[in-house]
């Protein structure tokens, strides 16, 4: 076995089966080096049935119940249990392209990367409201070609790592990223940005691709607003200018006097500038900014 694919889940059992049932006939082609891992963090649906169907039905598939609540710490488990040399996660409401493991294995045989990890594309259950750019939901590629990048984060949903790495840094901040269906972010660029103070290398691969599920609660206007705040709050970005008292006021005041004006000329201007991207502009920009200070001020 090279590569073991955990699945961290979480009351998603529909989406877990389209996710499991896009990778089985790829990993049929390469037994010995694929496996594929379901980590259950508390799942109350039918999560544990369908794993059982499947072995039921002779398919190879590890299971295991985390009963600490949140992606981290599902993901941690996964580092305790894996025993593959490279360990990566997939989110359960992906579906991987069908050369997704062909150019799993292609990128391990050929690069032996320390961190990679691909691309991945919206797909809407329902019609996607006009509103939402075409764009949303789909990953900026980092690049249009296999290569190592110095800068940018992969997405969690879609990363790889040497598994010997992820032990040594001790895997992911278990106080950051979801939990349950509480929103939290940051945990996977947390590690990246210790995985690269500690010498290794991020590569990504854009032919790594899937589809991934743009959930209905995204198509919110307040879900929006929210996700902005609780991004800034647990933003772990280097770069980013600090928020004490006398910036952020700066920026509340450009947010205001600059920005939202600008804003409410699009809306009135541009007939594709809808009401919906007009309050989350504007609102967003608000809870972003009181979040960053939120996150210096702790």
């Amino acid at each position: 076995m090279i590569v073991t694919i955990a699945i961290c889940t979480y009351n998603r059992s529909y989406y877990l089966k389209k996710c499991i049932d896009a990778l089985l006939p790829q990993i049929e082609i390469s037994p010995d080096h694929v496996k594929i891992m379901v980590i259950d963090n508390n799942s109350i649906d039918d999560t544990a049935v369908l794993i059982n169907n499947y072995k039921n039905n002779h398919i190879d598939i590890d299971y295991f119940k985390e009963t600490d609540q949140g992606l981290s710490y599902a993901r941690n488990r996964a580092i305790k249990e894996c025993n593959t040399a490279y360990l990566g996660y997939l989110d359960d409401d992906a579906i991987p392209n069908d050369d997704y493991i062909p150019t799993l294995l292609n990128i391990i045989h050929e690069h032996h990367p320390d961190c990679f990890g691909g691309t991945y594309y919206a797909y809407y259950e329902n019609q996607k409201p006009k509103w939402l750019s075409d764009s949303f939901g789909s990953k900026v590629l980092l690049s249009d070609h296999p290569k190592k990048i110095e800068t940018g984060f992969l997405s969690g949903g879609n990363m790889y790592f040497k598994l010997h790495i992820l032990k040594e840094l001790k895997g992911f901040d278990v106080t950051k990223g979801m939990k349950g269906n509480k929103i939290g972010y940051a945990e996977e660029d947390d590690l990246q940005l210790r995985l690269r103070k500690a010498g290794y290398s991020i590569f990504f691969d854009p032919h790594l691709a899937m589809v991934h599920l743009v959930a209905n609660y995204k198509t919110k206007v307040f879900w929006h607003i929210k996700k902005a705040y609780v991004a800034g709050k647990s933003t772990v970005s280097p770069i980013y200018e600090h928020y004490d008292l006398k910036n952020t006021m700066k920026a509340l005041i450009k947010m205001t006097f600059i920005q939202m004006p600008r804003k409410v000329k699009c809306f009135l201007l541009d007939k594709d500038f809808f009401y919906q991207n007009l309050l989350i502009d504007v609102f967003a920009g608000y809870a972003r900014i009181i979040g960053l200070w939120r996150n210096d001020n702790k």
